[in-house]
């Protein structure tokens, strides 16, 4: 485009038109998760808005402390207490009030299902622990969308672009310990994961500007890919050493045996319009009767713990997925200790009238289902994937509804 004929006293959008290395148009149509709202989430949601990023998702869990002032561009003092999500979609419409703003506030574990992931274009993880890129990584390779990871300490930081189905992922590098740190199996484990917590990493303003910068490029280069493929990091991971100044990029190795590379066939999906996450597991399947010949039976990607036994010898009836178990332990009635050990549990990924008839009583929220979550159900030669579409549009929500009633969450 001509700069003579742009108008920058009436256009903020002038300069962009000259940039050449992105299409203006196909940004303001492109619809971005951002999956943390700290201090890399604050300068990724702050280059998007600036750059007129059209549909820009926002999920975290967390409130803003006012230690995070400090090194969150989108946070002010009187923020002090409020959801970091809804605090920096606010942040960002005012940056940029031409773009749409939408939040959700939860625990990934629990809070994302895979039909929020598939409505992306991209996804910007900016988290801070092994096992939350764990599950953003799981997320997206199940419904094939794109993600940019990012993570940074005082004075380094890397990224790294993952292209599902294609090449490596976040797992594809993963021993049995990097399973064990991230809490998501051990012999024997106990079931009540937590952080070890000996200080928070330190993180400055510095860092996450430059690595977010980079992240934010990165994705910008996805909604194009087909010009960028071959000067992207797509399969690849981008590192910046401050301490000297200093930068490398490596190809990321693929494990062609890696579980996480086991995609949703969504050619056999079907939206149910009325199920929500909220409803029963027998809800669903009654739902999902019809489009079998037979009796159908439902699979869930997370194993179902039907009961746990107590030391004292109590057998306790769970029904939850081992994800929320995990999170947070049942007590034993009986002696009032909580359930700690995985080897005294029973547990299954398949439920049925006739198999593991209890579970269906319980909410597919209780069963590890997020809003929006993908359930596969099988028959006799046939198996299908559904949607729980009642969710669509309400678990997300537009930045001036205010805060999202805690049953969302």
């Amino acid at each position: 485009m001509n700069a003579e004929s742009l108008d920058p006293g009436s256009d903020r959008n002038a300069t962009l038109r000259l940039v050449d290395w992105f299409d203006l148009e196909r940004v303001q149509n492109a619809h971005v998760l951002v999956v943390g709202a700290g201090a890399l989430g604050n300068e990724v949601l702050k280059n998007l808005a600036l750059f007129g990023v059209g549909h820009i998702y926002i999920f975290d869990r967390d409130r803003v402390e006012l230690a995070n002032l400090s090194r969150s561009v989108l946070f002010r003092a009187d923020d002090n207490g409020q959801p970091k999500a809804e605090v920096a979609a606010r942040a960002i419409k005012k940056l940029n009030p031409n773009i749409e703003v939408h939040y959700r506030l939860g625990d990934i574990r629990f809070s994302l299902g895979e039909g929020l992931i598939r409505r992306m274009d991209v996804v910007i993880g900016c988290l801070d622990s092994m096992g939350a890129r764990y599950t953003l990584n799981r997320l997206c390779y199940r419904v094939g969308v794109p993600w940019v990871d990012g993570g940074i300490a005082s004075l380094h930081g890397q990224v790294q672009v993952f292209l599902p189905p294609d090449g490596a992922c976040y797992e594809c590098g993963f021993s049995e310990k990097h399973y064990e740190e991230a809490g998501i199996r051990a012999n024997c484990a106990p079931i009540a994961v937590r952080e070890i917590e000996l200080g928070r990493v330190p993180t400055t303003a510095t860092i996450a500007s430059l690595i977010a910068a980079v992240q934010v490029q990165e994705a910008l280069k996805l909604l194009d890919f087909g010009r960028w493929a071959d000067r992207s990091l797509g399969g690849k991971v981008f590192r910046y050493h401050g301490d000297q100044v200093a930068t490398d990029r490596m190809e990321l190795a693929p494990n062609p045996s890696c579980p996480a590379h086991d995609p949703f066939d969504l050619r056999t999906m079907v939206t149910l319009p009325g199920i929500s996450y909220r409803d029963s597991a027998r809800a669903l399947l009654e739902a999902v009767g019809p489009y079998f010949d037979g009796e159908a039976v439902l699979y869930f990607e997370d194993e179902i713990v039907v009961t746990g036994k107590c030391e004292c010898g109590e057998t306790l009836d769970v029904r939850q997925s081992l994800r929320r178990l995990r999170a947070d332990p049942p007590q034993c009635g009986a002696c009032q200790k909580a359930l700690l050990w995985e080897s005294a549990l029973q547990m299954t990924r398949y439920s049925s009238p006739i198999l593991h008839p209890g579970v269906l009583d319980r909410s597919l929220r209780e069963l590890g289902i997020g809003p929006l979550g993908i359930v596969l159900a099988c028959a006799v030669n046939q198996e299908m994937y559904f949607e729980l579409g009642a969710d669509w549009p309400g678990c997300v929500s537009p930045f001036d509804v205010g805060q999202e009633p805690a049953e969302l969450r």
